[in-house]
């Protein structure tokens, strides 16, 4: 049996804290865990509000205007919201999400790890879809030293790259594949991903990407390698009317506590054994 205690807002169960699991059912949700760090051309980056068990987060086409839009948030808890105070993760992780689009052919979506403490976040990761429409024709890259607050996509992984049902490699290091498919507005169809990061030593690291059935894997190296990073997402479109990117259960994995929550989850412990010495 699984014992749980809440402390000042803090849920500890004998496995651990739990992970956080954003549905976006719930007013501010967005607005409440994630922090804006680009936003590019004025995209419109909201919760819906279509009914019970039927929202999601969306960011839109401008409505008029030729423009390429962007819209970057990383996932912070704090109260007053920076950069340097994103959520943080320690050792291996996986975030799950999952992922709908009928943007045009270009449009792109992707996952930063990235130094919270470094410039604009300059030091990171970064794992990334091109969508196109057609089928077995987007592609998966995983790169370094993007730009969580523009629209740079940095430099992609060319080596050290592995597939699952992931399609040829490109020899600019992308993976072609049918990650999923163009759905509509009115009836999106979402599709299941994660991203996975496993520290190691000896260029041992590997950051997998995961979209639908592909899975594209990239051995890091030691120099590249990102400790405690923090977690955000980047969406990217084109044109204009009223295509729209949508992610949905967003589920991430324990933070880092701060110094004063580990001194939290010690009385925790500590409250834990004196219980079960007098039981």
């Amino acid at each position: 049996m699984r014992t749980v205690f809440t402390i000042l807002g803090v849920v500890v169960g004998s496995q651990g804290a739990f992970a956080a699991v954003y549905d976006f059912e719930t007013a501010n949700q967005f607005s409440d865990s994630f922090h804006t760090l680009a936003s590019v051309n004025s995209p419109t980056t909201a919760q819906t509000s279509n009914g019970a068990a039927n929202d999601y987060l969306r960011m839109a086409q401008r409505p008029s205007g030729n423009f390429q839009v962007t819209s970057a948030f990383a996932y912070n808890t704090s109260a007053t919201k920076t950069l340097a105070n994103s959520d943080t993760f320690g050792g291996a992780f996986t975030v799950d999400f999952k992922v709908s689009s009928n943007t045009p052919g270009g449009s792109g979506f992707g996952l930063f790890l990235f130094d919270p403490t470094s410039s604009n976040g300059s030091n990171n990761l970064y794992a990334w879809v091109q969508f196109n429409q057609s089928s077995e024709n987007d592609r998966i890259r995983i790169a370094r030293d993007a730009s969580p607050t523009s629209t740079g996509n940095g430099t992609t992984y060319t080596t050290g790259l592995t597939g699952t049902n992931a399609g040829f490699l490109d020899a600019s290091g992308y993976h072609q594949v049918n990650a999923f498919s163009s759905t509509s507005n009115s009836s999106p169809v979402f599709t299941n991903g994660s991203i996975t990061y496993t520290p190691g030593t000896g260029d041992t690291t590997t950051l997998a990407f995961t979209l639908g059935a592909a899975t594209v894997t990239a051995v890091i190296p030691d120099t590249d390698v990102i400790s405690n990073p923090a977690i955000a997402f980047r969406l990217n479109t084109y044109g204009n009317g009223t295509a729209e990117w949508r992610l949905d259960d967003i589920a991430f994995p324990n933070a880092v506590p701060e110094p004063a929550s580990m001194g939290l989850l010690a009385l925790a412990g500590t409250a834990l054994l004196a219980r079960r010495r007098h039981v």
